[in-house]
């Protein structure tokens, strides 16, 4: 292993260590998004991308905060040579939040998990209208505290799925968290 990275793996603990939260667990977030697809690239061609939402639950980590959810989106198909699909996006998730001023913030973040397409084609058997593959996903989320127990928030998410051919998507969605304080038996299980 190079110098850099044994000082770049030195500089990534301290950072980690120096920023490792005091309380972790204290907190879940539950969010609901409504999302929209803003480029779909090669697929466009074939299908239009509707509207979506997205639903998580995060809580603070030692570092920054992980979290599960789920996404989905129609995709409606131009013509009859395809059929339409809807997707599950099912994913474990991990960012890193700069506060600004109390909960307002802006993080940065990757998800990762079973990218779920359910195909609309009624000539073919129930497992063969089913697609799942790997998906990852980097996304910028900005925070803004409407009360000391709800935020706004805007994202954008960049999404590969790992199929044959990559399937690339942009996604920017809109919503609400909801936070509360972890009850004591969810946070014990948790540490």
């Amino acid at each position: 292993m190079g110098k850099k990275y044994y000082i770049l793996i030195l500089f990534w603990v301290f950072f980690l260590k120096l920023n490792a939260q005091q309380n972790p667990f204290s907190e879940i977030y539950f969010s609901l998004k409504y999302l929209e697809n803003m480029d779909i690239k090669d697929l466009h061609e074939y299908w239009e991308a509707n509207h979506g939402a997205y639903l998580s639950t995060e809580t603070n980590f030692y570092t920054g905060f992980i979290g599960i959810g789920v996404e989905t989106q129609y995709f409606e198909s131009r013509n009859l040579q395809q059929p339409d699909y809807r997707t599950l996006f099912i994913n474990i998730s991990w960012r890193y939040k700069l506060e600004i001023s109390g909960k307002a913030g802006i993080s940065a973040g990757v998800r990762s998990g079973s990218y779920l397409m359910l195909f609309d084609d009624s000539e073919q058997s129930e497992f063969e209208n089913t697609e799942s593959e790997l998906a990852v996903s980097s996304f910028v989320n900005i925070d803004i505290p409407v009360a000391s127990c709800l935020m706004v928030n805007f994202n954008s998410d960049f999404i590969t799925v790992f199929t044959k051919k990559r399937v690339k998507l942009f996604n920017a969605s809109a919503g609400l968290t909801y936070i509360i304080e972890t009850p004591k038996w969810i946070k014990n299980v948790l540490e």
